[in-house]
């Protein structure tokens, strides 16, 4: 039986041989492949750029957050400050109470 093909121009019936054939297949899954390489390259692009993306925020979110946490400790050692300048002063106008310890 001979493998025919029609001609897309002139619509004549043209007998394809073994090795052309072949040599169409193989440019055929020549080309499938470049298509599917493509594809994958394109989506890998993409699937970086989200990561990278939610990389950044996440970063983003850890910097303000450290932030606030350093911010949290300076009011915190500052109120500390403040309550020792208040107690030496309140010190520094009176007379400092005993505590009931005697030299002995």
């Amino acid at each position: 039986m001979a493998n025919l093909i029609k001609c897309p121009k002139c619509g004549e019936q043209i007998e394809i041989t073994s090795a052309l054939k072949a040599e169409i297949s193989e440019q055929i899954k020549i080309e499938a492949k470049e298509e599917v390489r493509k594809e994958l390259e394109e989506k890998n692009s993409l699937e970086t750029a989200d990561l990278k993306r939610i990389l950044e925020e996440k970063d983003k979110k850890l910097a303000e957050f450290r932030e606030q946490e350093l911010k949290a400790l300076i009011l915190n050692r500052l109120s500390e400050a403040r309550e020792v300048l208040s107690a030496v002063s309140f010190f520094g106008n009176q007379k400092p109470p005993k505590l009931g310890l005697t030299a002995g």
